[in-house]
């Protein structure tokens, strides 16, 4: 049902993508000529449609209350969407310290925290969901 403690890890998932989005400025009001600063901007373009993604999976989610088997399919697609993010990061940082010379490193805090949060909010319904799950085949084999 919509009122059981998943919504709420949901709601919070789902918030918390949507202030990544809103608060990454950087896609809207940069665009700067240069290799690497295109590089940055792809970088910002590739977080907002996995942002998007993982928010319209967890509305999905919310309201595909009845089919608890697919709730958790779509909370394991989130958290795959999530660690991909973490790996582009990843390999995006190490590109970026592997290059010679002096290099300003871009400042990129907001999307690895989200991330994580959003990866420890699917985990947290993933779990919600197959505890409930469990309850109900418990109560199945008592009728």
């Amino acid at each position: 049902m919509i009122q059981r403690i998943q919504t709420i890890y949901l709601v919070l998932l789902f918030l918390f993508n949507g202030i990544g989005i809103f608060l990454n400025h950087s896609i809207f009001s940069r665009i700067e000529e240069g290799f690497v600063k295109l590089d940055v901007l792809s970088l910002d373009i590739v977080f907002v449609i996995l942002a998007g993604l993982v928010i319209l999976l967890s509305i999905i989610t919310i309201f595909n209350y009845k089919n608890r088997r697919l709730q958790m399919r779509f909370c394991q697609i989130m958290i795959t969407l999530n660690l991909f993010f973490i790996i582009i990061i990843g390999v995006y940082v190490y590109r970026l310290l592997s290059l010679p010379g002096g290099f300003n490193f871009p400042k990129k805090g907001i999307e690895w925290i989200i991330t994580f949060i959003s990866i420890v909010f699917a985990i947290l319904a993933k779990k919600a969901i197959k505890s409930d799950d469990e309850l109900v085949k418990s109560a199945d084999r008592f009728r």
